[in-house]
């Protein structure tokens, strides 16, 4: 089959409608319409359910999304690999990110590499380290800063980071030197990404710890600001909010909960000639470091 059929189909699912596909891949809508309906006579089966809202996959479309991932990335793999050969400096990298810390460092990195490696096109993607995982499962990201996870990903370690209870400090409790695990279940707590795996939600869970979650948000920074706010507490990565400036404070917890901050990736076979290169650069500047 044609892989570009693949890749059209992939970007269609990602979008969530043909004309955003068409946009994002230079195409016109009939054009990706009729690559669609050649992809579903070859594959024998509907691959996308139409709507007024879009195009989402259909039922049968699950076995077949994997194989279409995997293609597009051997293509990709391969158009590298012919570039290396015939001595072209040429690619695409997506870098996944979880912490904006690193943005300031990562774009410095990018600067340099750019400067030797023209050619090469660098975009970043900001999720959190359970969205990553899923975008690196998938090869829709070359390699993500990120909390370590469990999985047979290949791990650089970058830095500790330990969790820290986030507490107003216009509440009472802000003035002890520690905050008890077991107090997240008692008092309301503000967090951010409520509905998915996230490392405070890992942590508790470890403990056997319910969260009493009376606020939630899909921003880091809005849960801080309703912690200052004293709607209730908060557990957070010390790196995402010891630059936030505001009235609270960063208590150690008890038991201390203490996170890996690193570079996950997938095996390097399965990494293009791009993106191993710049890989191998952030880890040496990181080492000079």
């Amino acid at each position: 089959m044609d892989t570009e059929k693949a890749r059209v189909y992939l970007t269609a699912l990602k979008e969530g409608s043909f004309k955003a596909a068409a946009d994002r891949l230079g195409y016109t809508t009939s054009g990706i319409s009729r690559s669609i309906a050649s992809l579903e006579e070859e594959a024998g089966v509907q691959l996308f359910i139409r709507d007024r809202k879009g195009v989402k996959p259909s039922r049968e479309a699950a076995e077949f999304i994997p194989i279409f991932e995997k293609l597009v990335f051997q293509a990709q793999l391969f158009q590298d690999t012919a570039n290396k050969m015939r001595g072209l400096e040429a690619g695409s990298i997506t870098i996944g990110v979880s912490y904006s810390l690193f943005y300031r460092l990562l774009a410095n990195q990018i600067k340099e590499f750019t400067e030797k490696y023209p050619d090469i096109d660098i975009r970043t993607v900001q999720k959190t380290s359970s969205e990553l995982l899923t975008l690196l499962e998938a090869h829709e990201i070359d390699f993500a800063i990120m909390t370590k996870r469990e999985g047979r990903f290949e791990f650089h370690k970058l830095l500790d980071d330990p969790m820290v209870a986030c507490i107003s400090k216009k509440n009472p409790l802000s003035k002890a030197d520690v905050f008890p695990l077991f107090k997240f279940a008692e008092e309301p707590m503000a967090v951010a990404f409520p509905d998915i795996e996230t490392d405070y939600r890992n942590a508790l869970e470890k403990y056997g710890i319910s969260p009493n979650i009376c606020y939630s948000t899909s921003d880091v920074y809005a849960a801080y600001c309703m912690v200052e706010a004293d709607l209730g507490v908060s557990l957070s990565n010390k790196l995402e909010v010891s630059n936030f400036s505001g009235d609270v404070a960063l208590l150690k917890t008890e038991p201390p909960i203490n996170l890996e901050i690193g570079i996950m990736q997938n095996s390097s076979n399965n990494m293009t000639v791009a993106a191993k290169r710049f890989l191998s650069f952030i880890l040496e500047e990181n080492n000079r470091a």
